[in-house]
């Protein structure tokens, strides 16, 4: 199965790459079409965030500040992303490069996949297929988004941390590394929960010694980062990207009508937002320590094949650390993908109904994108503007409590790995056997 899987996903994914590049080639409207059906937001041409790297490269070796500006990008973005990308402009990249490194991307991409755990049986791959046409997925292929990069490292930091101390150094080394790219992957240092006592003292003393030494000799360029970081907008009620604040934000956008009619609610309008940020945070919290109280939940946990409960944590932790470290753009989803193998169990075994319900929802997420968009479609061709707006409304709120749910169910997971690692043996007993490290 793994083999047919494997030739499979690199079979698919080739082919699909040369449908795009023929139909943005010789039938751009139909190209954009599809983009549009998906749900995604098209541009006049594929890897746009490619081409602000890039562009920032070129800008940068001619002198520019790209930090303030980039002319070299097509819409004048400034750069927003770590200073250690800008080391390459000692390159002699320009735009130019913008379809063959865009392109190179995605065959890592698709490598990458296609090295992930196989699924076991039809339903598993159904999920799996599913998620890789999903409109996130998409998003993030057809932009050439740099989370496709962390995606590659991550995978490689995730296959080495498999094996032996050596090689299981070298992943760690990889996700400081992408630390230093993307930030959000620092993270992944949960990973070093398996390690016994000094060894993960001395691997979380080495990694953060590095990210500090990173975060002193970049610490202008970083304040220059951080005052350029996008930020999605205040108006919860927008459907595209992810994050803890939205539901929030949103049901205080929904109630404010509401709430001002009487004046004394004026105090509880500004404070809503953090109160129901804090009570959400704390029911996940809760409803993850409630799994992991029980045994039957840990010695479970602990059953799963090793590959696939390590990506499972990979994915879950880079989800759960997103969602609460801000709002997400839509594509930075694709890291679902690492934990499907994980959460998908076999046909009729006890955990199959339990956690195909949690494999669906978080399709739901994925393509949210597309179920907007026809959403929105129906309504206007239905002629109906407020059951377009009420819809989209619902649609929103439905979405935003799967997000939590599946936070809740995500968050109990990574509970789970640390409470059968060998750090959370040691910090809170045996009671269930810590699962072993080659040494």
């Amino acid at each position: 199965m793994m083999t047919r899987w494997r030739l499979a996903v690199i079979g698919g994914g080739l082919a699909a790459l040369a449908l795009f590049a023929l139909l943005f080639r010789d039938f751009p409207s139909l190209y954009f079409a599809v983009l549009t059906g998906w749900g995604e937001q098209e541009f006049w041409f594929p890897f746009l965030d490619t081409h602000a790297v890039l562009a920032a490269l070129q800008c940068a070796r001619m002198g520019f500040d790209v930090y303030v500006a980039n002319p070299c990008d097509v819409l004048n973005r400034p750069h927003v992303y770590s200073p250690l990308f800008l080391e390459a402009a000692i390159l002699p990249v320009t735009t130019g490069w913008t379809m063959t490194v865009g392109i190179g991307l995605v065959l890592g991409f698709i490598a990458a996949l296609a090295s992930l755990p196989a699924p076991r049986g039809w339903r598993e791959a159904a999920i799996m297929v599913l998620a890789m046409l999903s409109t996130m997925t998409l998003y993030a292929v057809e932009r050439g988004n740099n989370d496709i990069l962390i995606f590659i490292l991550v995978t490689i930091a995730g296959h080495l941390a498999l094996r032996r101390i050596g090689p299981r150094l070298i992943a760690y080394l990889a996700i400081v590394l992408a630390a230093c790219l993307k930030f959000y992957p620092l993270i992944l240092l949960v990973l070093t929960m398996r390690e016994r006592p000094r060894r993960f003292i001395a691997i979380n003393a080495v990694a953060l010694a590095v990210v500090a030494l990173f975060a002193a000799h970049y610490y202008g360029a970083l304040a220059e980062t951080w005052k350029v970081l996008p930020t999605r907008s205040s108006s919860g009620t927008e459907l595209l990207g992810f994050g803890a604040v939205n539901l929030p934000r949103g049901m205080t956008q929904l109630l404010t009508p509401l709430l001002s009619s009487n004046p004394a609610t004026a105090g509880i309008v500004r404070f809503l937002p953090d109160l129901l940020l804090v009570l959400l945070t704390l029911n996940s919290l809760w409803r993850a320590i409630l799994v992991v109280r029980r045994a039957e939940s840990r010695a479970r946990f602990a059953a799963l094949p090793l590959r696939r409960a390590l990506f499972l944590v990979i994915g879950a932790s880079l989800i759960v650390g997103c969602f609460f470290a801000g709002q997400n753009i839509g594509y930075r989803g694709i890291f679902f993908i690492f934990l499907l193998p994980g959460l998908c169990a076999p046909a009729g075994t006890e955990r199959a109904s339990r956690w195909s319900g949690i494999a669906i929802a978080i399709l739901l997420l994925m393509w949210g994108d597309f179920l907007v968009h026809w959403v929105g479609v129906l309504a206007r061709l239905a002629a109906a503007p407020a059951i377009e707006a009420t819809a989209q409304v619902s649609l929103w709120l439905a979405l935003e409590l799967i997000w939590w749910r599946v936070i809740a169910a995500l968050f109990a997971r990574i509970l789970c790995f640390i409470a059968t690692s060998e750090m959370g043996a040691a910090l809170f007993g045996r009671s269930t056997a810590p699962r072993r490290v080659a040494r």
